[in-house]
């Protein structure tokens, strides 16, 4: 694709005698040239959103990083002591959240709405 559209766009049978048709044509070869790169270039992918996390979530996150981060500096049992203490406590937030979220889920779920499958 890309090589199409600059052999389509390229005239080589031209005349350069001046230095302004050189810095013409020039200018117009670049110009051709970007063109196929915008061409051959494929759509970028669709912007994700950010995912929505709690604040009871990103608290402890924050904190986990920086017990991390403290004990990377120190090497400190009493350190790693607090960073497994923090991490515990995010798995079982995080743990209360995803459950938390599965069972609003199934209370959503509605016989009527065609969201279960039909027992025959």
């Amino acid at each position: 694709m890309y090589k199409d559209a600059i052999q389509h766009g390229i005239n080589l049978h031209i005349g350069l005698k001046s230095p302004h048709e050189i810095e013409h044509k020039t200018t117009q070869f670049i110009t051709i040239l970007q063109e196929a790169a915008k061409l051959a270039t494929p759509p970028s992918a669709e912007a994700r959103q950010p995912a929505h996390i709690p604040v009871e979530i990103k608290h402890p996150i924050a904190a986990k990083r920086k017990a991390r981060a403290r004990w990377h500096q120190t090497h400190s049992p009493v350190d790693k002591n607090k960073l497994n203490r923090i991490s515990n406590r995010l798995k079982e937030k995080l743990n209360e959240a995803r459950d938390s979220s599965i069972q609003d889920y199934i209370n959503r779920l509605s016989r009527h709405s065609g969201n279960l499958l039909s027992q025959q």
